[in-house]
């Protein structure tokens, strides 16, 4: 678990134009992994919701959407999520008391500038772009018998 600012600027854009999609691709994928765990992660497409803008992209790392949220956690106690030391540190918000922190998703909310993330109580909102608060979850699929 990391934190970064979601975006620098407060306007519509989509999870393709995201500059916390140019990092996760690339500066965390290169100073998180090993060149043989690199090998294992597999690029994939990945779709906007339903809900948001902007057009499929080829990942290997990813936030997830509200739609995948949905789809693998089966309750609001499973997305909750405790913030690492290094998040901590870097800014992220953690609930006093439970440790839990907020995550941010990659679907774009119907507002230009806002974005869904999970709050400490491990609930989907929406939030302004430029809320420092919350912390990156990132995801991404794995090739286990390559």
């Amino acid at each position: 678990l990391d934190y970064r600012s979601y975006y620098i600027y407060r306007k519509d854009v989509s999870w393709e134009n995201f500059l916390l999609r140019e990092w996760l691709n690339e500066d965390f994928l290169n100073a998180a992994f090993s060149e043989d765990e690199k090998a294992k992660i597999l690029t994939i497409t990945v779709y906007p919701d339903k809900e948001s803008t902007g057009n499929a992209t080829q990942d290997r790392i990813f936030l997830l959407s509200c739609a995948e949220v949905e789809e693998y956690f089966g309750s609001n106690s499973e997305t909750k999520c405790k913030a690492t030391d290094y998040a901590v540190e870097k800014g992220a918000y953690v609930k006093e008391g439970t440790g839990n922190c907020r995550w941010w998703l990659r679907t774009s909310g119907a507002k230009p500038g806002y974005a869904a993330y999970v709050d400490e109580r491990g609930k989907t909102f929406l939030s302004d772009v430029n809320a420092d608060s919350s912390a990156i979850r990132p995801a991404m699929w794995i090739e286990v018998n390559p």
